[in-house]
């Protein structure tokens, strides 16, 4: 089976609009740096994607610390 040469269509931050400018927003106000990171990036191109994706890592790593005495 002969493999497709396929890329991933990158949104950068200047190019967004619509959710995915919003959504870029609320990235680069979360982690403070100024920029948004690459790996957002990847699904900017489908905001219901990247919606996803942040969701995702706000319930993962912001929403607070796991018990010890599990």
């Amino acid at each position: 089976m002969e493999l497709m040469n396929v890329r991933t269509p990158i949104v950068q931050e200047s190019e967004a609009t619509g959710e995915t400018a919003e959504l870029y927003g609320r990235i680069r106000d979360h982690f403070g740096l100024g920029l948004v990171p690459d790996v957002f990036k990847l699904a900017g191109a489908r905001p219901d994607f990247l919606r996803v994706l942040w969701d995702g890592y706000l319930a993962m790593f912001a929403g607070g610390t796991l018990p010890r005495d599990v």
